[in-house]
């Protein structure tokens, strides 16, 4: 255990103490940061003047010779950096992409597998005759449809559905108007 009565070594940040007891607050950042803490005070470099005021940033100088910057409060608004982006980074990859075609002949190549591609399913067509078997399964089906249509019974069917829809709507409707209506004051005192 440690005797609380010993003096610890001094620090440089209390060889630093500025008049009045406080510390220099400079002195315990740089302590923090593991560095040397600054000499005394130095002459701060005056803050160059700039010929447009509205571009450039206002400086600020410390005591201790530190210099910070702020932009302007008046500066113009930042053109859209963004949209300029978009821009060169679409050139850039179209570019990138005209470069690998030359390269690799992707462009070729797509053409080449879209011809033998096309000659293949001739070539399918001809063997299974896809193409009649399915204008007659969709004759076939259009033909079934309009005798499912003509259907006394599905007419009837289609009627009742239609009736049970219009009467849902007139009821949701009415719950709606009762709802969008405030009901009146007629029992009101007099």
């Amino acid at each position: 255990m440690m005797d609380s009565t010993a003096s610890a070594p001094a620090t440089p940040v209390e060889d630093n103490a500025v008049a009045g007891g406080e510390q220099d607050p400079w002195a315990t950042l740089a302590a923090a940061a593991g560095e040397e803490p600054p000499s005394e005070a130095a002459p701060a470099p005056a803050a160059e003047s700039s010929t447009n005021p509205s571009t450039e940033p206002i400086a600020v100088s410390h005591a201790e010779g530190e210099t910070f910057s702020m932009p302007e409060t008046n500066a113009p608004p930042p053109k859209n950096e963004f949209l300029t982006a978009v821009t060169n980074l679409g050139s850039v990859i179209t570019a990138k992409a005209q470069e690998v075609d030359q390269q690799h002949h992707v462009t070729e190549k797509l053409a080449s597998v879209k011809l033998a591609t096309a000659a293949k399913t001739g070539e399918i067509n001809e063997k299974y005759q896809v193409s009649e078997k399915w204008s007659n399964l969709t004759r076939t089906m259009s033909v079934k449809v309009e005798k499912v249509k003509e259907d006394p019974k599905t007419k009837e069917a289609t009627e009742n559905v239609k009736k049970s829809l219009a009467g849902a709507s007139s009821w949701v409707s009415q719950k709606f108007q009762a709802i969008k209506t405030p009901p009146s004051n007629n029992g009101g005192s007099n």
